[in-house]
């Protein structure tokens, strides 16, 4: 009889100047920072908000994460600030 054990998933946070937090779910990778962006003009009925760009699995790469998206950025009827790059923090 064989026995397989299923791999721990481990919940990566990432939390904004206001709180805010985004988490992400994996059972393989490893994240150590995220890519956030303030999103100060939108057409959503949540207003102004703090949004998740990407997690990434090592400082160098979110910093190119954030460069690539810049500042005063449109997107559909969004319009954001310069992205910021904040560590996430594995909570069990």
């Amino acid at each position: 009889m064989t026995t397989t054990t299923k791999a721990a998933k481990t919940t990566y946070v990432a939390t904004a100047p206001d709180g805010t937090e985004f988490t992400r779910t994996t059972k393989t990778r490893t994240y150590t920072h995220a890519v956030l962006v303030w999103v100060r003009e939108t057409e959503s009925p949540r207003g102004p908000h703090w949004g998740l760009l990407s997690f990434n699995s090592r400082h160098e790469l979110a910093l190119d994460e954030a460069r690539r998206w810049g500042g005063g950025t449109r997107i559909g009827g969004d319009v954001w600030d310069e992205p910021i790059v904040v560590e996430a923090v594995a909570r069990s």
